[in-house]
């Protein structure tokens, strides 16, 4: 169903452009991941990096992703790149971004990053 779900909100926006295209790739690539298509969501989630820019949700799904595939030191370098993020004073954390950061943590056996009470 989630991918079900993905692909209808990725078909309807993936000719759209800007923060609606990227929020389709997100979107689509975190269905993806949910019924274990990695190498598709991994995709998907770059692009959405791309165009998003940094961004708590995108980066804990890409490590994820990048983690399923066996690729365990490109996922440790994105979580990484998310600790950086969550801890610089130029994010806006958004609390829904906390369970995407708390799964990645503890699939990768991280040190917690960041809670939402931090906030």
């Amino acid at each position: 169903m989630a991918e079900r779900i993905g692909k209808a909100h990725f078909d309807q926006y993936s000719r759209l452009s800007g923060e609606q295209a990227g929020r389709a790739h997100t979107i689509y690539g975190m269905a993806l991941y949910r019924v274990d298509r990695w190498e598709e969501a991994r995709g998907l989630l770059q692009s959405a990096l791309e165009i998003n820019g940094d961004n708590a949700i995108d980066l804990a799904f890409l490590a994820m992703c990048q983690y399923q595939l066996g690729d365990s030191t490109a996922a440790h370098a994105t979580h990484r790149q998310l600790s950086d993020l969550l801890t610089g004073h130029q994010y806006a954390f958004n609390p829904d971004d906390q369970e995407a950061v708390d799964e990645v943590q503890e699939l990768l056996g991280a040190p917690t990053l960041i809670t939402s009470s931090s906030h």
